[in-house]
């Protein structure tokens, strides 16, 4: 499979050395505004192209692009591409309004492409295996609470992840990840509640739903030069039990306490970017559909965050 990787950053450089350890891929370009620098992992080879229109200048269309853009530029860079190559992997946020996202999967499907959106939390193994229990306890479930902090990102290019209008801000950044998951799971609340905290550096979400209530809080308040850079975490709250996710403790593990004591479970160390790869690929060779990375999959987190954005805006 030849791929495309459209961006130089951080996250292009995670995804090509994802990609870079399968035997079956090569990554054969790389479009980049500025061209040169430093070559992305496994791509030393790969043609730096100024943009999507020098495709016609490859000996051979790429199988598969991948979009490392600022949030603002996705979907006009997934737009640019439909009709050029077949598959697209887009980092999250898919785009930043409801309506964005609507219209690329739309086009989508006008242009017979394959769109798929990195929401990597549903490919982290102790998330997916709390999944199972969160719906098959549901009805025991009280309370879910969920949380992601970091120091704020003033690492990218430009710096354009700290500027709300290019990243979305710590809502469509960062707390999106755990609006999805949730939403992933039990479908859109009856209820969105919202607030903001001083210089919109915090989120805090409430979704209600019928029997439980699902808190989410995002932080860039982190100070500079953190040691983990990024902590997250979930707990569950059951009628008879309490299980409890915390990477500052170990990402391999949750502990779940009980009248009885507490004791940890441990998963196999997965990579959810690595995992999320194999997963996409795996579905693509055998020739279905990307299933759960599918961009309508993800249409009604946006749906919930862009209505936690209009509640903080009033």
């Amino acid at each position: 499979m030849e791929v495309l990787i459209w961006g130089t950053g951080n996250m292009a450089r995670l995804h090509s050395a994802r990609l870079a350890r399968r035997t079956d891929v090569t990554i054969t370009a790389v479009i980049s505004r500025r061209g040169g620098g430093e070559p992305l992992p496994g791509a030393s080879d790969a043609r730096i192209l100024a943009g999507p229109e020098e495709l016609e200048t490859l000996p051979h269309r790429p199988d598969l692009a991948v979009i490392c853009l600022p949030s603002d530029l996705h979907r006009s860079a997934a737009e640019a591409l439909m009709g050029r190559v077949p598959h697209i992997l887009c980092e999250k946020p898919a785009a930043l309004s409801l309506e964005d996202a609507i219209a690329m999967a739309d086009r989508a499907e006008q242009t017979g492409t394959t769109l798929s959106v990195a929401q990597v939390l549903r490919s982290w193994d102790a998330y997916e295996a709390l999944s199972h229990r969160l719906t098959a306890g549901r009805e025991r479930l009280h309370t879910l609470t969920l949380w992601r902090r970091q120091p704020r990102p003033d690492w990218s290019d430009g710096g354009w992840l700290a500027d709300p209008k290019r990243s979305g801000g710590v809502l469509f950044d960062l707390a999106i990840h755990d609006v999805d998951y949730v939403v992933s799971l039990f479908g859109p609340p009856e209820r969105v509640e919202a607030s903001e905290g001083p210089g919109g550096e915090s989120v805090t979400l409430f979704l209600r739903y019928p029997t439980f209530c699902a808190v989410l809080y995002a932080s860039w308040c982190l100070p500079s030069g953190f040691a983990s850079g990024l902590e997250a975490g979930v707990e569950a709250a059951f009628t008879d039990e309490l299980i409890r996710f915390d990477s500052r403790l170990a990402s391999d593990r949750w502990r779940r306490y009980t009248p009885q004591g507490m004791e940890e479970e441990c998963f196999p160390t997965w990579d959810p970017y690595g995992r999320q790869i194999d997963t996409l690929l795996e579905e693509l060779r055998v020739g279905r559909s990307p299933g759960r990375l599918d961009i309508r999959t993800v249409l009604p987190a946006l749906a919930v965050c862009q209505q936690a954005e209009q509640l903080i805006s009033g």
